[in-house]
C-alpha cells in the first residue's frame, strides 16, 4: 500500500467512530484512505513521527473575530495550524451592511472554512469601543434576516453582543437579563428577529464575570 502522508504512532480522537487510541493515519492527496492499528508495509513520501501526540479531526473554534475591518479583526489562516482548526465561527464582526464585503474580501478567500454570525448592529462591530448598539437604531433584525437568506450555509446565525458592565445599570450573574429601557429593546430586537427566520434563541454565555445580559445571542435554524 502507498500514501503521500504517514502519521504514526499518535493518540488519534475521532468522536464519529467512537475512537480512542494509537493508529497510523494514512493520507493521499486531501484524503485520510485508512486508519489502522499498525501500518506495516505500508511506503509513503512523507512520514510524520506523531508518538506522544493527539491526532484528531479538524477543530471548530466557536468564538473567533477575522474580519479586519474591525479593530479586533485578525487573520484566519495564520491562526489555525497551530490550534489543529479547521472552521471558525465569526461571532458577528460583520452586520447587515459589511457582510457581502466580509464573505468577498474574507471568506472566499480563506483556507480555512469560516462561518459567520450576521451582527444585529447594521455597522458590526467597526467602532466596538463605543458599542455597536449604543444607539439602538442601529439595530436591523430585518437586515439579519435577509443576510442569512443572501448566504445560505455562510451566514449561520445573527449574533447580539449586548453585555454592559455594571456601571450602567445593568444586572450581573449568570443567566441576568439587561434591564431599563435600553436593555429591554435591545432584547425585543433580538427575539423579534427570531421569530422572522428562525426557531430557536439560544442565549450563550449569559452573564460571565463582571458583565450581564444577553450575550452572544446566537440564531439558529434547527
Amino acid at each position: 500500500m502507498e500514501c503521500d502522508v504517514l502519521i504514526q504512532g499518535g493518540e488519534v480522537i475521532d468522536p464519529s467512530q467512537n475512537l480512542r487510541g494509537v493508529r497510523d493515519v494514512l493520507v493521499t492527496g486531501d484524503r485520510i484512505t485508512a486508519v489502522v492499528e499498525s501500518a506495516q508495509g505500508v511506503t509513503a513520501e512523507h512520514t510524520i513521527d506523531a508518538r506522544g501526540l493527539l491526532v484528531m479531526p479538524g477543530l471548530i473554534d466557536l468564538h473567533v473575530h477575522v474580519y479586519p475591518v474591525s479593530p479586533f479583526g485578525l487573520d484566519a489562516d495564520p491562526l489555525c495550524p497551530a490550534g489543529g482548526v479547521t472552521t471558525m465561527v465569526d461571532t458577528g464582526t460583520a452586520g447587515s451592511y459589511q457582510f457581502g464585503h466580509f464573505r468577498r474580501e474574507v471568506i472566499d478567500r480563506a483556507r480555512t472554512q469560516i462561518l459567520g454570525l450576521v451582527n444585529l448592529s447594521c455597522m458590526g462591530l467597526q467602532a466596538r469601543n463605543l458599542g455597536e448598539l449604543l444607539d439602538p437604531r442601529y439595530a436591523d433584525p430585518e437586515g439579519v434576516v435577509r443576510t442569512i437568506e443572501e448566504h445560505p450555509g455562510v451566514a449561520v446565525g445573527g449574533e447580539d453582543s449586548c453585555r454592559q458592565t455594571s456601571n450602567r445599570g445593568w444586572r450581573t450573574g449568570v443567566g441576568s437579563l439587561p434591564t431599563g429601557r435600553t436593555g429591554g429593546t435591545r432584547l425585543r430586537h433580538v427575539v423579534d428577529g427570531a421569530h422572522r427566520r428562525v426557531s430557536h434563541v439560544d442565549p450563550r454565555n449569559a452573564g460571565t464575570s463582571g458583565t450581564g445580559g444577553l450575550h452572544h445571542a446566537l440564531l439558529q435554524e434547527w
